[in-house]
């Protein structure tokens, strides 16, 4: 699909999803998970805000989010590419 992003960096990825962006889906690729997100023009903002290190968030809600998307990690994906 044309519309979404993939990222590979779980905290990225944890960082789109306390920025209200859900995941839409998963996919395996051997022993990494990637997150698939519907594109959306706030990601690039928060892309650059993230590598720049211009992002505050609350450190308990962000620890609690990285834990489940870590949880998506371990449960595995929706879909296995291998």
């Amino acid at each position: 699909m044309k519309n979404e992003i993939k990222v590979t960096d779980i905290e990225f990825a944890t960082t789109l999803l306390y920025h209200e962006i859900p995941i839409t889906d998963t996919e395996k690729n051997g022993s990494k998970i990637i997150f698939i997100f519907e594109n959306n023009p706030r990601i690039r903002e928060l892309q650059i805000k993230f590598i720049n290190g211009d992002l505050a968030v609350d450190l308990k809600k962000f620890m609690a989010l990285l834990r489940s998307t870590k949880g998506l990690f371990i449960f595995g994906s929706t879909k296995d590419n291998h």
